[in-house]
């Protein structure tokens, strides 16, 4: 296989219910923003994230600065192997241990 690449990310709410996290595709190795010419989506990544509250202490990462503070932060990791003709893609809610798997095939016609 080819490079993998792992990030980290946090839901942007304690009470968001899922994480889409969109693909986008372009033969432009300098590509910086989705919207220019040549970009185009190739999928999509839907995580359902359970309920914060439910979670034990120790599932979620400590936010607090003076310590003793009661508000975690989520984490999800994604995962990208790139391949010849595909794509690798997966995310992994950190607290609960809930991964989906997808994988983006550039096979162009014949």
């Amino acid at each position: 296989m080819g490079e993998t690449i792992v990030r980290r990310y946090s839901p942007a709410s304690m009470n968001q219910s899922q994480i889409i996290i969109n693909i986008f595709s372009s033969e432009n190795p300098r590509v910086a923003m989705v919207g220019e010419p040549g970009v185009t989506k190739c999928g999509r990544l839907r995580l359902q994230l359970d309920d914060a509250a439910a979670l034990p202490a120790a599932a979620a990462v400590d936010q607090g600065r003076g310590g003793g503070s009661e508000r975690h932060r989520r984490e999800v990791e994604t995962t990208m192997t790139f391949a010849d003709t595909e794509i690798r893609v997966s995310a992994l809610d950190v607290a609960t241990g809930n991964c989906v798997r997808a994988c983006v095939e550039f096979l162009g016609s014949v």
